[in-house]
């Protein structure tokens, strides 16, 4: 399983509250192949995090912006402190998922999880300069609608747009002290 639609209702007051933090957090950031997305904590926007009270032992204080522009992509990728984003975690510790809640402009875009045999030791090495030529095997396609979805962010994945507007998503960052499997299991029993 590569991702998980969680049954939340987001709330038009929700997702006008979500789009304001991320125009106070964004300034003038968009998603290019070398900048890290703006992060948000906790302890400043709990709001955030209200629908998914339940969940609360399974997420971490931090959050992130994903705005992706029509026609824009994102390359195949890990997720894991490759820039020290998350302050308190150690460099390259790997994310082993998030939450994923639309806020505008969702529904064309999808994010594609691939497979590779061959061993590459940095997650983020199609992002810098000295990146391998990697081969890639498509396994599952996924596109995010109306629903918050638990994405599985420690398996190789890319995101591609079809869409004709910005994309605007807030990630909630997933407590690293669980695995993936363990994150599923914990979530379709409080779903």
């Amino acid at each position: 399983m590569y991702c998980y639609e969680i049954d939340t209702v987001l709330t038009n007051e929700y997702k006008k509250r979500a789009l304001q933090v991320v125009n106070e957090t964004r300034g003038d950031w968009t998603i290019t192949q070398k900048e890290k997305a703006p992060i948000g904590l906790k302890e400043n926007n709990p709001e955030l995090y209200q629908p998914f009270k339940r969940f609360d032992h399974l997420l971490s204080k931090y959050w992130k912006i994903l705005i992706l522009k029509p026609g824009e992509s994102v390359l195949p990728h890990i997720d894991c402190n490759g820039e020290k984003q998350y302050i308190e975690w150690e460099e390259n510790l790997i994310v082993p998922a998030v939450i994923n809640i639309p806020i505008s402009g969702t529904g064309a875009d999808y994010t594609t999880w691939l497979h590779t045999e061959e061993e590459v030791n940095d997650p983020w090495a199609l992002y810098r300069d000295n990146a391998p030529d990697i081969k890639f095997e498509e396994v599952f396609n996924f596109i995010i609608r109306d629903k918050p979805v638990l994405f599985n962010t420690n398996k190789w994945h890319s995101i591609n747009s079809t869409h004709t507007e910005e994309r605007i998503m807030i990630s909630l960052i997933c407590n690293l002290d669980y695995l993936w499997e363990e994150l599923v299991e914990q979530i379709i029993s409080s779903n």
